[in-house]
C-alpha cells in the first residue's frame, strides 16, 4: 500500500483510489474490525491522531453552537478548546456530537492514518 500525498491518492494492489473514497469506505467498518486490523499487525496509533480527528470533526460544530447547547461555564472552558486533552475532547464530543460528526471523525482519523502511514510502518 502506498499514499501519494501530492495527488491525495492511495495505491492498494496497483489500484489507485482517491483518499476521500477510501476513507469513506473504511469509516463504515465497525470499531472491532478496525481494532483487530491494527492489533494483529502490532500497530499502535498515537493518541494525538485521535485528538486531531476529533478536533477536525468538532471545529464546525463548535462554531454553530447556540446558547442552549452547553452551560455558560462550559462555553468559558471552550476558550481553551485548543488545549483540551483526549478525555476532555471525548466528553465534549459526547455532549454536542451527532452521528454525522462521528462519521466525520472516523473519516478524519483514516485520513490522518494515511498521511502518516510511513511513520506507522
Amino acid at each position: 500500500m502506498e499514499f501519494i500525498e501530492e495527488k491525495e491518492v492511495v495505491v492498494i494492489f496497483s489500484k489507485r483510489t482517491k483518499l476521500e473514497t477510501v476513507c469513506i469506505k473504511l469509516a463504515e467498518l465497525s470499531g472491532e474490525q478496525i481494532y483487530s486490523f491494527f492489533i494483529h499487525r502490532g500497530i499502535r496509533l498515537p493518541r494525538r491522531f485521535n485528538c486531531m480527528a476529533m478536533f477536525m470533526a468538532l471545529n464546525e460544530r463548535i462554531k454553530r453552537l447556540d446558547s442552549l447547547s452547553l452551560s455558560k461555564d462550559y462555553f468559558e472552558k471552550l476558550q481553551n478548546y485548543s488545549e483540551f486533552s483526549e478525555f476532555q475532547l471525548q466528553k465534549l464530543f459526547s455532549m454536542i456530537g451527532t452521528t454525522e460528526d462521528y462519521f466525520e471523525y472516523r473519516k478524519n482519523l483514516w485520513k490522518i492514518i494515511f498521511r502518516n502511514i510511513s511513520v506507522l510502518n
